[in-house]
Order: structure tokens, then sequence, then C-alpha cells
């Protein structure tokens, strides 16, 4: 049996850089960051508040659709929440709806023009009724008016667990 082999060309000789210690620990430095940073933005991250002071500033009704704003049936079976609030915390950005991908968000809404990223919204928080007050006197109230124009997002571990989509028109 003959056993073949690479053709031994040329030899690998290592190479020395000429950087000083200072520069070395810079660099460990920078590849510890870098690795932190990278290992930091890939642990999910849940939002633990679900009140906080500046809420109280809502009238009650607004308070209150927000404490019993539910998730859709298959979002609560898949993301084992009961309310949208549980856990979850609103992220007012903007949204839009892209012709055979559905609803997007910016996930950064200090960044909401093209070139921005997009993140997907799946179906099943989607609702499709409009927001609605809990008691029909409220509906007026602007701060319906304006949830409903611009769409309201619950972000649950990282991740769309509510959405109400902004309505051209308030009617």
């Amino acid at each position: 049996m003959r056993w073949l082999a690479w053709p031994q060309t040329q030899q690998y000789a290592p190479q020395t850089c000429n950087i000083t210690k200072r520069e070395a620990d810079m660099l460990t430095l920078r590849l510890l960051l870098v690795l932190f940073v990278s290992f930091v933005s890939m642990v999910p991250q849940s939002a633990d508040a679900t009140w906080r002071p500046e809420y109280g500033n809502n009238p009650v009704a607004i308070q209150r659709w927000f404490k019993q704003a539910e998730p859709t049936l298959p979002a609560q079976q898949r993301l084992k929440i009961n309310k949208c609030c549980e856990k979850a915390e609103r992220l007012m950005t903007k949204f839009v709806n892209l012709p055979g991908m559905g609803w997007m968000y910016y996930p950064d809404p200090a960044c909401t023009t093209r070139g921005c990223a997009l993140l997907p919204i799946l179906d099943d928080v989607v609702h499709e009724g409009e927001i609605r007050a809990l008691e029909p006197q409220d509906d007026n109230l602007p701060q319906f008016k304006q949830m409903r124009q611009e769409g309201v997002l619950f972000i649950y571990n990282g991740a769309p667990s509510c959405f109400w989509y902004p309505r051209g028109t308030d009617n």
C-alpha cells in the first residue's frame, strides 16, 4: 500500500512582530472588549420592569388599557405570557408593511430611515382590531388617537410579543 503525501515545498517559518508590550496589551484589551460586547448582545434581554413612574402621568384609561392588553391566543401559547405588559416593554419606533414580508419594525428608534436595520414582526402577535379604550367614553382621548395612528409594539425577551399596527386615519 502506498501513502500519498503533499509535497513539501516550503517550510513554515514563524514571523515575529515588532510591537511593544503596551501595544500588545492594548490589542488584547480591544479583543476582550469586542468579545464582551458580542457576548452581551447575544444574551436575551428580558425587560422585567413592567411599570415606570412616568406611566403614572397618563390618564387612568390609558394605564388600564396597557395593564389589560393581551397577546393574541397563538402568541400567548408560544410565549407563555397572558398580558402584553407582562415582563415586556413598549418600543416606540416606526413600522413598515413590506409587500411579501409583512410588518417590520426599526429596533433602534433613533434610526428609522432607509438603510437602518429592520426586523420582522411575526404574524401571530399582530392584532387585527384597532386600539380601543376599555370604556367607550375614553376612546377619544388624544393618547388613544396617537396610539392608533402610530401603532403599539411590545418587546418580550428581545422579540415582538404584541403588535397593533398603525392606522392611517383615526375613525
